[in-house]
């Protein structure tokens, strides 16, 4: 979550083969803004991760942050859809399980 956690302006969203944290230190360094991590999903197939987060980014609108986001702010989508992110991308867990 991107901003402040009462009025947040964005949402991040990334895949990583590093610690979560890890990663979230890395943005944060290069951040003017606030950065929460709020959900992590895994899977065992990175080929399912890469295209769930290429289909979460072609369903939910592009949010340009210009340069608050340095690192990763080609992968920011609107606060207000998080909701519906989530429930899609369990969604996506669900319909891709055995």
């Amino acid at each position: 979550l991107i901003g402040e956690d009462l009025t947040p302006i964005g949402i991040k969203c990334g895949i990583t083969n590093n610690d979560p944290k890890f990663r979230l230190q890395q943005i944060r360094r290069k951040a003017s803004e606030q950065i929460n991590l709020i959900k992590i999903w895994s899977h065992p197939s990175g080929r399912f991760i890469r295209g769930l987060e290429k289909l979460v980014l072609e369903n939910f609108p592009y949010n340009d942050l210009g340069d608050l986001l340095k690192d990763g702010g080609t992968e920011t989508l609107f606060a207000t859809d998080l909701t519906d992110i989530v429930r899609f991308i369990e969604k996506s867990f669900l319909d891709a399980s055995p």
